[in-house]
């Protein structure tokens, strides 16, 4: 449109193109730009019949997709590229195509809720500068609204005390909160009490020292919950990641009534892990991710996690991943009969724990109330185990239901994921689905993933007979059954 408009500009005050010679054709050419200029401007054209909703939708659709997401961008990272992404520059481009799009875009508090701040924005003075300033427009125009807060230190520079205070001022809008960085040149009593829309935090940090400044303090008014995975009540703070070597026993405490996600790193074997300070009962975790990544012997992490699991009773965990080489057996099983898992523990998700088949089905039949398991067979650097097998499926099926002296494993189970070698029968698999179908409907189906070891193997293991008998029962099962042929990595 601004085009358009400089060109009919230029052709009325430059007097020189209308030469004799020319005359009759730059008219001819000037009406047919004045009149698609008209109808650009008319109400009646198709972009202005558009609801500012759904402009808005495109919008956001439009600024959502600019660029990777942080963590999978590389260096050399770009200065000006990180200031369009944080001052959200496809939006100010929207903005200056008319009236009403800058009105949509500038005074829709919604499209400014995302902050992304890189180190390279604060790695140099001018940097700095206007970053402080993009920073402050985007927090105005993203007025009430709850924001998340993205910090990605990946230059090794922690974010200047005044742009931390800068956010920190506005953190009774925090809803999502992800920060990457060295937490111990933070100040972070500048956020105590004042996080009370705050629903996710992730904090990703690797210290040489036990330190951990996120005590209970900093988030004791987080009162909103996110509604993901089994927690459903608003109860408080749900999802919380931390590197187990920041830990400090002194410091860390869990707040009653909310639920967690606890997901524990470490990438220094010669840091031992420090146990957290966790109550012996403890009501408030309703999902456990436990799994430590990165350079520790399968020996210090089986410790860890069975000193874990013995220091602790969680009567209301509904949701466990572990993942680990050594199944700590006597520990966990102890953990489900002081806990009451065989009531509370919905969700089992174990394909990272090496275990056999017999200590599988042996807890199992602890867990009266799982709903939903995943498993693996294992392969690799001298592991080879397979869990999937014939005797496993006919463990977990239902009996027929003239049978009174069977006793019934994981009878509420509706969904069902295995990373596998195809180690059973084919027939053996269906009878088990079949069993299961039992009491489904479409309302509440089963579930059925079955993944490949790799992902190479992926078009060698569609092919398999199991695969075409289970589409056929899909088809015929009046859509009680859900079944999907998945990558190994979308289970992981």
């Amino acid at each position: 449109m601004y085009a358009l408009l400089e060109e009919l500009r230029r052709y009325n005050t430059d007097p020189f193109w209308l030469c004799p010679r020319y005359a009759a054709e730059i008219h001819a050419y000037l009406a047919v730009v004045k009149a698609y200029y008209d109808d650009c401007q008319s109400l009646f054209a198709p972009i202005r019949r558009l609801p500012p909703e759904i402009l808005l939708e495109i919008f956001l659709f439009y600024s959502e997709a600019f660029g990777p997401p942080p963590l999978e961008r590389f260096p050399p990272y770009q200065l000006d590229e990180e200031l369009e992404r944080l001052a959200n520059g496809r939006l100010l481009t929207l903005s200056r195509v008319c009236a009403r799009w800058h009105g949509i875009v500038i005074g829709t508090p919604m499209l400014w809720k995302v902050f992304q701040l890189n180190s390279i924005l604060w790695s140099t003075p001018s940097g700095l500068e206007k970053t402080m300033q993009i920073l402050a427009d985007g927090l105005e125009r993203s007025c009430n609204v709850p924001i998340t807060v993205k910090i990605f230190d990946q230059l090794s520079l922690p974010p200047p005390t005044r742009l931390f205070n800068l956010l920190s001022r506005h953190s009774e809008r925090w809803q999502r909160a992800h920060i990457m960085t060295s937490v111990a040149d933070i100040d972070l009593s500048v956020l105590k009490g004042k996080l009370p829309l705050l629903q996710y935090l992730v904090i990703s940090c690797c210290l040489k020292t036990s330190r951990y400044p996120f005590n209970n303090s900093m988030y004791s008014h987080a009162n909103s919950v996110a509604k993901e995975g089994v927690n459903k009540e608003p109860s408080g703070l749900s999802i919380i990641r931390f590197l187990a070597t920041v830990l400090d026993r002194k410091q860390f405490h869990l707040r009653r009534g909310a639920s967690y996600r606890l997901q524990f790193f470490s990438r220094d074997e010669a840091n031992p892990l420090i146990p957290l300070r966790i109550p012996p009962t403890t009501s408030t975790i309703s999902l456990l991710d436990w799994r430590i990544v990165g350079d520790i012997s399968t020996r210090q992490y089986s410790r860890a996690l069975g000193e874990f699991f013995a220091n602790l009773t969680l009567p209301n965990l509904a949701e466990l991943r572990v993942m680990c080489d050594e199944y700590p057996r006597q520990e966990f099983l102890t953990l489900c009969a002081r806990s009451g898992f065989e009531r509370c523990l919905k969700v089992l998700r174990i394909p990272d724990v090496l275990i056999t088949e017999e200590d599988l089905i042996e807890l199992l039949s602890r867990l009266e109330s799982l709903e939903h398991l995943e498993i693996a067979d294992r392969h690799g650097e001298g592991t080879d185990s397979v869990l999937v097998t014939n005797t496993f499926l006919r463990a977990i099926a239902l009996p027929a239901a003239s049978s009174h002296t069977v006793p019934h494993l994981v009878p509420r189970l509706r969904y069902f994921a295995c990373v596998s070698k195809m180690g059973f029968t084919d027939n053996v698999f269906i009878d088990f689905v079949i069993s299961r179908l039992v009491g489904c409907s479409p309302e509440n189906p089963l579930s059925i993933y079955l993944c490949p070891p790799t992902y190479i193997d992926l078009a060698l293991h569609c092919a398999a007979p199991v695969h075409a008998a289970m589409e056929q029962l899909v088809a015929r099962s009046k859509r009680r059954l859900r079944y999907e042929y998945r990558g190994y990595l979308d289970l992981l």
